[in-house]
């Protein structure tokens, strides 16, 4: 295993730092519901938070993508459907906090359904957007702001423990 200055490049954590030029590989686009906006690819950064990069088995890092400067889609997916290009510095992260709490949609919460297309499931790569456990009901997620072309941030509720049934969702 080889330690890198943030994580551990050892194939079971993202480890890319925040401002890493990424590309989105051609086989994933088909397979999002949600993907970046077409030509946004090209200026995808990880903005992911350092610390986050010491999460064990998980490959999963946070992304922004710029078109003409403005913040046009903000996503996470496995740094193994990514193709990395070159560190860019500073972070975007400070653009990504600039979105939040915006919008008239803010704290609104949304049903978006399933991440990826219908019967292209994206095996290990989210459990955010499946189904609520046992039940036919779309996961909820949170609107915490709105991205520089009108479209809602958010953030999916995770389910509570087993045996806690007076709020069945919550934000960590």
């Amino acid at each position: 295993m080889h330690h890198t200055e943030i994580g551990y490049d050892d194939g079971t954590m993202a480890n890319w730092p925040p401002g890493t030029l990424v590309l989105l590989r051609p086989d994933v686009r088909p397979l999002l519901r949600f993907p970046p906006p077409p030509g946004a690819s090209a200026a995808m950064l990880v903005a992911v938070h350092a610390d986050a990069l010491k999460a064990k088995d998980n490959l999963h890092t946070q992304l922004v993508a710029l078109r003409n400067g403005v913040l046009d889609w903000v996503g996470a997916l496995d740094e193994a459907r990514l193709t990395r290009r070159e560190t860019i510095l500073p972070s975007p992260r400070g653009l990504l906090g600039s979105r939040l709490l915006r919008g008239r949609d803010l704290w609104s919460v949304i049903r978006p359904g399933p991440l990826a297309g219908p019967g292209e499931p994206l095996a290990g790569s989210t459990i955010y957007g499946g189904m609520h456990t046992g039940a036919e009901i779309h996961r909820p997620w949170i609107v915490i702001g709105e991205l520089g072309n009108g479209q809602v941030l958010a953030v999916p509720l995770n389910e509570a423990a087993d045996g806690y049934q007076r709020l069945p969702w919550f934000v960590p």
